[in-house]
């Protein structure tokens, strides 16, 4: 098969830089000593374009995909590898954030219990079911999040009840 890579999406590497700069404030720091620190769930990470560099560019989080469909997991495994990334992507999850609380149940299953303190969704909410995919979002963050934990959410918004560009029209 051809390179993992070759799926990213040119709107997706277009928007990348600007959303990692919009959330470094966000997400935790460094440790004082080094190495790894923070953890961040990505509901519905896509192709693994953010996985792939927001683990370059914040090396110290453990970046943790998850994905709908068991192919889109697969293609996420093989980035991880052909990216040289996998001390900071881990293993992703297959994940239904609409299951809300079952959806939790299995993220802190394969975490061992491990909170996060982020979860990251771009571009999920106004292509999902809605209101079943937010609700379902919402709840899972609530289980999954340390307090005081970050919910960074991306995508097109309405303002003054418009959405654009119309390709963000479902």
């Amino acid at each position: 098969p051809p390179p993992a890579r070759d799926l990213f999406h040119p709107a997706a590497l277009r928007n990348v830089g600007p959303i990692m700069e919009a959330a470094a404030a966000l997400l935790p720091p460094p440790p004082a000593g080094g190495g790894a620190g923070g953890r961040v769930l990505e509901v519905a990470s896509g192709t693994g374009v953010h996985a792939v560099h927001f683990a370059r560019a914040f090396p110290h989080l453990r970046w943790q995909p998850s994905e709908l469909q068991a192919d889109s997991v697969e293609h996420l495994k093989r980035l991880r590898v052909e990216e040289s990334v996998e001390a900071s992507v881990l293993e992703p999850l297959l994940l239904d954030a609409s299951r809300g609380e079952e959806a939790a149940a299995d993220c802190l299953a394969a975490s061992g219990g491990e909170l996060y303190d982020v979860a990251f969704a771009c571009n999920l909410i106004h292509i999902s079911a809605f209101p079943s995919t937010c609700e379902g979002l919402f709840s899972l963050c609530s289980s999954t999040l340390l307090a005081g934990g970050v919910v960074l959410i991306y995508g097109p918004f309405a303002q003054g009840g418009v959405l654009s560009p119309e390709s963000n029209v479902a």
